[in-house]
């Protein structure tokens, strides 16, 4: 590598934004203090930052919506559904 920072995974993205925009930006004096500001951090990376990825959403809303979205009523499978037309075949050719 060069030196020059690449953020082309959504996890390294993730982690340099945490390091950049919370760890380095913060004087953490304890273990505990560390743990509440990062759990605070990823609260505010969800809930709140906007992402270009997802069109400047944050991840939380553009989850919500697919979710909404994706949920279908239940159908039975296809095989199911060929058996009941055509009947069981237990390898019996007529």
């Amino acid at each position: 590598m060069d030196g020059k920072s690449r953020c082309r995974i959504t996890p390294g993205c993730f982690w340099w934004a945490l390091k950049n925009e919370n760890i380095h930006l913060s004087d953490y004096k304890t273990l505990q203090q560390l743990r509440l500001g990062v759990q605070s951090y990823v609260s505010f990376y969800n809930a709140v930052r906007l992402h270009s990825a997802v069109g400047y959403r944050p991840p939380d809303e553009v989850y919500n919506q697919s979710c909404r979205t994706k949920i279908k009523p239940y159908r039975q499978s296809l095989y199911t559904d060929s058996i009941r037309k055509s009947g069981p075949s237990w390898g019996l050719s007529s």
